[in-house]
C-alpha cells in the first residue's frame, strides 16, 4: 500500500513539474506578446495586431496545458504570477531598449539605427497595462479563493 502512495506522490510531482514548465513557456509567449507591441511596423498596423493575435494561439495553448496538469494550488493565482513575471521581464526588456536607443554615449561607440523599429511605445505599453492588469485580478482571485477555502477547511475542523 505504501508503494502505491509513493507511486502516486510521484506521479503527482512529476504533473506539477512538467504544468510548471508549460507555465514557463506560456509565460514566454506573454513576454513576446508584449515585446513585439513596441515594435514599429510600416503601414497601418494591420500587420502587427495579426501578428499579435498569432502569439496568443500558442499562449493559451500552453498556458491550458499548463492548468490541466498543474495541481498545486489555485490555477488563478498560477495564472496571475505567469503574467506578473512575464510583465516584469517586459518591462526590463523595454526600459533597457530605450535606454539603448536614447543614449547618446552609445550612440557614439555603436550605430544604434538598428533599435529605431522599437518606438511604438503607445501600443507596448498599453498591452503591458492590460497583462499587468490581468495578472494581479488573477493573482489576487487566486488569494482570495485560497483563503475562503482555508477558512472553510479549518471550520470544519
Amino acid at each position: 500500500m505504501s508503494t502505491f502512495l509513493a507511486q502516486k506522490r510521484i506521479y503527482q510531482a512529476m504533473r506539477n513539474v512538467l504544468g510548471i514548465l508549460f507555465f514557463i513557456v506560456s509565460g514566454f509567449f506573454v513576454y513576446m506578446l508584449g515585446f513585439l507591441s513596441f515594435f514599429k511596423f510600416p503601414g497601418d498596423g494591420v500587420n502587427k495586431f495579426l501578428l499579435i493575435g498569432v502569439i496568443c494561439i500558442p499562449l493559451l495553448i500552453f498556458h491550458g496545458i499548463g492548468l490541466a496538469l498543474y495541481r498545486g494550488g489555485s490555477l488563478k493565482k498560477a495564472t496571475g504570477i505567469t503574467f506578473l513575471v512575464a510583465v516584469a521581464l517586459n518591462a526590463m526588456v523595454a526600459i533597457s531598449m530605450f535606454s539603448f536607443s536614447h543614449s547618446d554615449e552609445l550612440a557614439a561607440v555603436v550605430d544604434t539605427s538598428g533599435l529605431d523599429i522599437f518606438s511604438d511605445y503607445t501600443t507596448g505599453f498599453m498591452v503591458m497595462a492590460v497583462s499587468f492588469g490581468l495578472g494581479l485580478i488573477f493573482y489576487f482571485l487566486g488569494r482570495k479563493a485560497n483563503k475562503v477555502s482555508s477558512s472553510e477547511e479549518s471550520a470544519v475542523v
